[in-house]
């Protein structure tokens, strides 16, 4: 179980941090606008 969570919370992590990168670019090409 203990392995099963950690996995779990790493891929949330990861699709967060992906879902932030885009969102921060996103606002960057905002702003040139």
């Amino acid at each position: 179980i203990g392995l099963r969570g950690a996995s779990i919370s790493g891929y949330v992590e990861r699709v967060l941090r992906e879902h932030l990168d885009g969102y921060k670019d996103s606002i960057e090409q905002w702003r040139k606008l």
